[in-house]
């Protein structure tokens, strides 16, 4: 894992902080002068043309981190689709009771229909009498 640490890792100048108590700042830790300290981001160094900007590789761990969301995303809902089309809202024996129930409905309808029609042709024929040049 030679060289890990120093891609992940990213460089910042311990001068560069911005709010310091003393004027005369000098970091120390374990009694050594520190000058640099280390942190985790994608960044570059304090010394190129863009000083702490953010470098390509943090581009690419940002365009796969959404690439593996839109994946997930998408994955998640055909998953989702495919239980939805498996597992029916209604009962196969229900939905056919209701196919049927809606069939003798229509049936009783027409029935109902004819009847009335039959009524009517019988009423005109005893009275003799056809509207709107209606045939007997």
């Amino acid at each position: 894992m030679v060289g890990y640490v120093n891609a992940s890792l990213s460089v910042f100048l311990v001068h560069d902080f911005e709010n310091r108590s003393d004027s005369e700042f000098h970091a120390r830790v374990n009694g050594a002068h520190v000058k640099y300290c280390r942190y985790r981001d994608y960044r570059g160094p304090p010394h190129g043309p863009e000083p702490y900007a953010y470098t390509l590789q943090f581009w690419h761990v940002l365009a796969a981190r959404l690439a593996f969301i839109i994946v997930f995303e998408h994955l998640v809902f055909c998953i989702k689709n495919l239980i939805s089309y498996l597992i029916p809202d209604l009962p196969k024996d229900l939905r056919d009771r209701m196919r049927r129930e809606k069939y003798l409905i229509q049936e009783m309808m027409y029935e109902a229909e004819l009847e009335r029609v039959q009524k009517e042709k019988k009423e005109r024929k005893r009275n003799g009498k056809y509207q709107n040049n209606e045939w007997p």
